[in-house]
């Protein structure tokens, strides 16, 4: 794992160093909610928002790469007892398209690394896992400043988690700051 973290790294900072001209380093913030399509027998329930910090390099005007930590929603099944709490690390190209002048949609494909940790099981058996999996996106950026950007955006991804495949849908809703 840590040398995926190293590669993954130093492929950014490589960006970072070859595209210096036309570049802009951006940071955001959001939250948001996950719905899980786990095949639960009564119940599953998300609680609390996403929250999500990202961090992005724009390689021009059309194209950038970023990367972003969430936190997801913990997921609860009522009838067995058992919650989860995930966490998400992601690496994503953007590809962005001009609407108006302060209006961008993108499309983004990246990969994720989600971790999941049981944290009440009642008995219940609930793995641990760590898992990669390809992940799909859009989204819209409202620009309210030449710096300050509303953003909000969808993204999907399929896991294999508790010897189920499931289907994870996030929604969120942030404002980033280009530096």
């Amino acid at each position: 794992m840590n040398k995926v973290v190293i590669s993954v790294l130093l492929a950014c900072v490589s960006l970072l160093l070859t595209n210096t001209a036309a570049a802009q380093v951006y940071g955001g913030i959001g939250a948001g909610k996950t719905s899980w399509s786990l095949n639960c027998t009564s119940t599953c329930s998300a609680s609390k928002p996403d929250v999500h910090l990202t961090l992005g390099y724009d390689l021009g005007q059309d194209w950038s790469v970023e990367g972003r930590f969430s936190k997801l929603s913990d997921v609860t099944e009522t009838t067995k007892q058992w919650r989860f709490r995930s966490y998400q690390t992601e690496v994503a190209g953007l590809r962005r398209f001009m609407v108006q002048n302060n209006l961008v949609t993108f499309g983004k494909f990246g990969v994720t690394y989600t971790r999941f940790s049981p944290q009440e099981t009642n008995g219940a058996t609930v793995e641990k896992s760590n898992r990669f999996s390809p992940m799909v996106g859009v989204g819209l950026a409202y620009k309210i400043t030449s710096l300050v950007a509303v953003r909000g955006e969808i993204e999907t991804r399929q896991i294999r988690f508790m010897e189920q495949n499931s289907k994870i849908t996030s929604v969120s809703l942030g404002i980033q700051k280009a530096f």
